[in-house]
Parts: structure tokens; C-alpha cells; sequence
């Protein structure tokens, strides 16, 4: 069974409907699908990870600016009161340390990566807006209490996470807060550490509920888009790329051959008296003569830029990287050979009395571009036809 997802990124459609079919309730796909949903959602975590740094940061010196406020008449205590000293040592770590999640995501590329920055300065925020709330109470001032709930809904907020890892991180962060927050908080004040806990708990679940409907949503879009992606790209009939996918594939492989100083044989592949079989057998039979010829021609794809293409009615292209002249010929012939077995009868064809192909093979140039290398194959294809069809003109 061929790769779900070949070398140009495109997942299959048969893979995709399979997918929607078997439905994906724990949100994950198959290895490969799984591989090209997070690849094309890459860019946009990407971007929420780096919105995320920057707000964590933003929120933080906003929380060291209300406590430079509350506490200026105190700056006296500092060496005198420990709650104070813990207070402000809280507040610079945690900002020192988001400023170096900032600066690693910054460098190219990231040294870390990037899910793990993100969850790394939730639960920094999440550990020093603990104590710092403690340390509030026992220096008597006003705390932010509401703010580590908010926080349990802003870690399933669209910040780069998959619901698995913000799951992971809230229930780490509510067992820290439990674990931190009980030796630090007096006596008196415990109910109210586990009522927070409680209520952590609580928007930590609506905000999972969120998140889940969020990202199957984002999950099923992927799969039509890529369904719709894969429809555009293919012939209907034979589920060959089409020609404008095959004109942007042979741009590719003669790029890539150009960089790596490697050849591509483009073979142009014509049924013989295609007009008269459909008049003799009728177009149904056409059309599953033609869904054949494709599959021979699908058969011969073994590297990664190798494609076939229905390029026209009964034309067909085939892409093939890293072929010398040689192996050209003997790909030629054993596309014959193939045709030939498939033992389709065609009683109205003055060459033979089954259905056959003519093939133009032209070998690729250094620095020739798209256009020259198809009508070099195009006009071999013409030669071979005049003379006698049946056989291959090439490569050239």
C-alpha cells in the first residue's frame, strides 16, 4: 500500500476518506496524516507561540508594576521583611526566565522547541503566581487570587499546544499550585488554597471542553481541504496529477535536478487510435482503457519526484528523476512490454489488434526549463507515431 502522504506533501485521498470514515475522537490521525496535519499547522502555532511569549511578558511586568505600586511605601522593609525580599525575587526570576524563552524562540532556528517554551512559561507564571499570591497574603496587601484561575482556561487557549499538552501541563501546574502553595500558606488561610485548587480545576475542564471542540473542528478542515487540495490537483478519470499539477511537478523535479546535477526523463505517452477504439467499443470501455494505461504508467513511479499525469484525452506524461539515457531506454520498453500485456482488445487499430502507446522520451538538459524539455518530448512522441506507432522515439 503506497505512502499516505508521498514526497510532494499531498496527502492521498484514499487515506483521507479512510481517515474520515474511522473518525479521529482521541484527535489523532494516522502516522502520516498525522505528520502532514501538524507540517501545514506549523506556521500558525508557530505564530500563537510567539503571541503567547509576548503576552505572558507583557502580563508579568504588568503584575511587577501594580506591586511596585502597592509596595512603595515599604521599599524600607525590604531587608527587614523576608515576605517582601521573596516577593520581589519571584517577580525578576519568573521575568528573567520568560525573557530567555522569548530569546530562544527568537533564534533561527529555535533551540528548544517551541510547544515546550510555551508550556515551560505557563507553568513559570503559573509556580510564581503562586507564591507571590501567598507572599501577598501574608504581607497583608491585595493579590490576584483570579488570576491563577484564568490562567488554567488561557493554557487551552490557541497558543501553540495540542489539547494532550495543554491537558499535561494544567494538571501539572493545579498539582504544584497543591504542592507549593500548602507549605507557604498559613493554617487559617488552607480552605481558600483548595478552594482555588478547586476552582482551577473546574476551568481547567471547560477550558479542555473548548479546546477539544476546537481542534477536531481544526482537524476536520484539514481533512476536506486536503480532499479538495488532492481532488484539484488529479484527472478525475484516472487519478493521475492533471496538467496543471503536472506543469508545476516537472517545474519542481527540473529545479531540484539542477541543484543536485541529476537528469529527468519526461516521457509523453499517447494511445494509439484512441478515437477509433471509443467508436468501436464505446466511450465506458474508453474510459477503463484509459484508467488502465494510467495505472501501468503509475507502476512506474518508484522515486519520490517520479509522477504520472494524464495530460490531455489519450496523452499521458511520465516524470522520472535521476534517469540516464540508458535506463531510459530499457523504462521505454518495459512501458511497451506492460501495455502490451494488458491485452486490451482493439479489432479497429491498423498497428495491432489489441490497444498499444507510442512514447516520446527526451532526457533533460542542464539549466533547460519546463516548456523546452515538453516540447522536445512532445515532438519525439510525433516521430514515433510517424513512424509506425507502437514503439518509443528516444530519448533524446
Amino acid at each position: 500500500m503506497p505512502s499516505p502522504v508521498p514526497a510532494s506533501g499531498h496527502p492521498e485521498a484514499s487515506s483521507i476518506r479512510l481517515q474520515r470514515q474511522q473518525g479521529f475522537r482521541w484527535l489523532n490521525f494516522s502516522p502520516e496524516l498525522e505528520a502532514a496535519y501538524r507540517q501545514a499547522t506549523k506556521p500558525v502555532t508557530d505564530h500563537q507561540s510567539n503571541v503567547a511569549l509576548f503576552c505572558g511578558l507583557v502580563i508579568w511586568l504588568a503584575f511587577i508594576g501594580m506591586d511596585l505600586a502597592r509596595l512603595h511605601g515599604r521599599a524600607a522593609e525590604l531587608f527587614t521583611a523576608p515576605a517582601l525580599l521573596t516577593l520581589l525575587q519571584v517577580r525578576f526570576t519568573v521575568l528573567l526566565a520568560l525573557l530567555g524563552c522569548l530569546l530562544a524562540l527568537l533564534e533561527k532556528p529555535p533551540r528548544f522547541k517551541r510547544p515546550w517554551v510555551v508550556a515551560g512559561m505557563l507553568y513559570l507564571v503559573t509556580l510564581g503566581g503562586t507564591i507571590a499570591n501567598v507572599t501577598h497574603v501574608s504581607l497583608g496587601t491585595p493579590n490576584e487570587h483570579s488570576v491563577l484561575i484564568l490562567l488554567m482556561v488561557v493554557i487551552f487557549l490557541p497558543l501553540g499546544l495540542r489539547l494532550k499538552e495543554a491537558s499535561a501541563l494544567a494538571l501539572l501546574c493545579l498539582v504544584s499550585v497543591l504542592l507549593v502553595g500548602l507549605p507557604i500558606t498559613p493554617e487559617a488561610n488552607r480552605d481558600q488554597l483548595y478552594y482555588r485548587v478547586f476552582s482551577m480545576l473546574v476551568a481547567a475542564v471547560i477550558g479542555g471542553m473548548g479546546a477539544y471542540l476546537r481542534e477536531y473542528a481544526q482537524r476536520e478542515q484539514f481533512l476536506l481541504r486536503a480532499e479538495l487540495e488532492w481532488l484539484a490537483r488529479r484527472d478525475a478519470l484516472t487519478g493521475l496529477l492533471n496538467r496543471r499539477a503536472f506543469n508545476e511537478h516537472l517545474a519542481l523535479a527540473l529545479s531540484v535536478a539542477r541543484r543536485e546535477q541529476q537528469t529527468v526523463a519526461l516521457l509523453m505517452v499517447d494511445a494509439d487510435h484512441f478515437k477509433l477504439y471509443n467508436d468501436a467499443y464505446g466511450h465506458v470501455a474508453g474510459d477503463h482503457a484509459l484508467q488502465q494505461l494510467g495505472q501501468v504508467l503509475q507502476s512506474s513511479c518508484r522515486r519520490p519526484l517520479d509522477h504520472a499525469a494524464r495530460t490531455g484525452g489519450e496523452e499521458m506524461a511520465l516524470v522520472l528523476y535521476g534517469v540516464n539515457a540508458t535506463h531510459a531506454q530499457a523504462l521505454c520498453k518495459q512501458l511497451l512490454q506492460r501495455v502490451e500485456t494488458l491485452a486490451l482488445e482493439h479489432k479497429a487499430s491498423p498497428t495491432a489488434p489489441h490497444v498499444t502507446v507510442s512514447v516520446g522520451c527526451a532526457l533533460s538538459e542542464p539549466q533547460e526549463e519546463a516548456s523546452h524539455l515538453y516540447k522536445r518530448a512532445d515532438a519525439l512522441l510525433y516521430q514515433a507515431k510517424r513512424q509506425g506507432r507502437n514503439q518509443a522515439a528516444g530519448p533524446a
